[in-house]
Parts: C-alpha cells; structure tokens; sequence
C-alpha cells in the first residue's frame, strides 16, 4: 500500500468514526489491530491507546457512546460535527455555502439519502479520501483541509477531550495525531 492509499484508508476509517453505522462499526475495531507503528510518537501512543481502548468494547458500546457524544440533545454533551458550526459561530452558516462550491469546482457531491450536511466532519473525512483517490493535485487537498476539516475536527477534537469517554478521548487523540501528520505531509511536500 503505497502512501496515498494509506491517507485514503485513515480518513475513511475517521469518517466512519463520526458517522458509524451498525453495519460498519467492526470497521472500527479491526482496522486498528492491523496498524504497525509509524515511528512518530505520538501516533503510536495514541495507536496504542485505541488498540486497548476497542479490546474491551463491544459494537454496540461504541454506538451508544457516539449517540451519547453527538446525537442525544438532552443526556449528553450534543458535540457539533458540523465546520460552520467551528467556522461560523452557528450551523448552516456561511462556510457551508463556500463548501459546496468548493465540492461542486472539484466533482464531489455527497450521496443521496445522507441527511447531514456536507460540512459534517464524517462527510469532510470522506471527501478528503475521495481527494486523494481521485489523484486531484495537492492544492485542492490543502484547499479542504485548511479551509475546512482542520478548523472543524480541532473544534470537535478539543470539545471531545473534555468528555469522559472509554472509546471516543482515544480515538479522538488517534485523529488529531493523523491529522498533524497531514499538516506536516502538507508542509513537507
């Protein structure tokens, strides 16, 4: 598996991660357990983390924590998983608009029959790993990424770590390592 092909994985398997589906949710378990470490400290920690975090879950666990998390408005902290929210101040704002046009120049529309709008960090992951697969030139990688998944997902991620979860902190630390890893690639390259 070449690098690219690696990127495109991790930002479905995160995708799902803010997303899952019941049919999907082993996803979540197994691709960790076949990871090697990177060399980069805190990838590998965070790596490990999850690697003993998922051991001890069951699919199910996983799906009531993400509803607890993000879907349950009275129970739970009712994380935002939207960039306009991050962006804006407020959902449906104005980056969501700047979004679909920046989807609509490059090709990529969300599926029919998904009901969260396309500035959800679910729908940003996944549009990033259609990036890449579709072999689009960098800059229109950074271009989502800058613009919108890095302000969303550090707004989602720092929200996260204050909640006391069993699987989620240490997802959510896996994330924010692969997304710094990005930040350097982009950097770099």
């Amino acid at each position: 598996m070449d690098a690219d092909q690696a990127r495109a994985l991790l930002y479905d398997y995160f995708s799902l991660l803010f997303r899952p589906t019941r049919e999907e949710v082993c996803f979540l378990t197994e691709l960790p357990a076949r990871l090697s470490p990177t060399g980069e400290d805190s990838f590998d920690q965070a790596l490990a983390a999850v690697k003993e975090s998922l051991s001890t879950v069951s699919p199910e666990e996983i799906i009531a924590e993400y509803e607890y998390l993000f879907i349950e408005p009275f129970e739970g902290p009712h994380i935002p998983l939207e960039a306009s929210y991050y962006l804006d101040g407020k959902a449906f704002g104005p980056a969501l608009a700047e979004l679909r046009a920046f989807l609509a120049q490059e090709g990529l529309f969300k599926e029919e029959g998904i009901p969260e709008p396309e500035d959800h960090l679910a729908l940003l992951l996944a549009f990033m790993a259609a990036l890449i697969r579709s072999e689009k030139d960098l800059l229109s990688q950074q271009k989502l990424f800058y613009n919108f998944l890095r302000p969303c997902a550090q707004g989602v991620l720092k929200r996260l770590t204050g909640e006391k979860t069993r699987v989620y902190g240490p997802l959510g630390r896996l994330c924010e390592a692969f997304l710094r890893l990005e930040e350097r690639y982009f950097k770099e390259s």
